[in-house]
């Protein structure tokens, strides 16, 4: 097990995320309380989402974001970020016309930290200009809960 996280720490220092997240994820099905692989698991996963963010692939770094919070439900940064990807994702999804698609986005934004402000008002501009439409209707039930 100590072997696997010395690795996959260099793996991470020397930027191969994709291997030091496999050497982690290792050590954690042998030991799953390993407290260090634990932790540099979550910090490599969030270094992974953040390159992901910085090439603009939007999918995949809010899927790491909740690869995050799956390991660690609490992890405000990553539920933090997670929001925000998925509002940018909405906003991507809003300027190509595909609002079906920006109305999920911002109701996982919304669902990422509830009582988020941005999400919920994005939404309810949608509800708005598609009244009486099945947008409309969508938002009202993400809405309600």
């Amino acid at each position: 097990v100590e072997g696997l996280v010395a690795r996959g720490a260099l793996y991470a220092n020397n930027g191969s995320l994709p291997k030091a997240i496999a050497d982690f994820e290792a050590a954690l099905k042998i030991k799953s309380t390993h407290k260090n692989a634990q932790k540099y698991l979550l910090e490599t996963l969030m270094a992974m989402a953040q390159n992901y963010e910085e090439d603009n692939s939007l999918s995949l770094a809010s899927d790491t974001y909740t690869k995050v919070l799956f390991q660690n439900p609490d992890h405000f940064g990553a539920r933090k970020e997670l929001c925000r990807v998925m509002i940018k994702r909405g906003q991507q999804s809003e300027k190509d016309r595909n609002f079906e698609e920006a109305v999920v986005s911002y109701s996982k934004a919304l669902n990422a930290k509830q009582g988020n402000k941005e999400a919920r008002c994005r939404l309810l501009s949608l509800k708005m200009r598609y009244e009486g439409t099945s947008i409309d209707h969508a938002i009202s039930k993400i809405l309600e809960r």
